[in-house]
């Protein structure tokens, strides 16, 4: 995903985001849809800006809102069923040849 408004200083050589970026960028940016982000702002896990009938959602937000998803984030492990189904798995597989892709019927386009 490429923001349209960067600015890039070529004589420092110096990548320089943007502070606001749009809620169409927003969504591409956490990777969620249009319903999601809305819902954010709602529940003041996003902050927004207002600037020309526009609402703009600044990067210190997104960034902040990433930080603590990631820390929210519980650390799964497998499962005990999980690892049964696993361990069942590989020890029905072994020795026997990989499974062969089925055949088109013939007429089939």
């Amino acid at each position: 995903m490429t923001l349209s408004r960067t600015l890039f200083n070529d004589a420092d050589n110096v990548f320089l985001p943007p502070l606001l970026v749009s809620v169409r960028n927003a969504k591409a940016l956490l990777g969620v849809g249009h319903t999601k982000v809305w819902a954010l702002i709602k529940n003041k896990r996003l902050d927004v800006v207002y600037l020309d009938g526009r609402t703009l959602i600044t990067r210190a937000s997104i960034e902040r809102l990433v930080q603590q998803l990631n820390e929210e984030a519980p650390r799964h492990k497998a499962t005990a069923w999980a690892q049964r189904c696993g361990k069942l798995a590989s020890a029905a597989n072994k020795g026997r040849p990989p499974r062969r892709a089925h055949k088109a019927r013939k007429g089939a386009a």
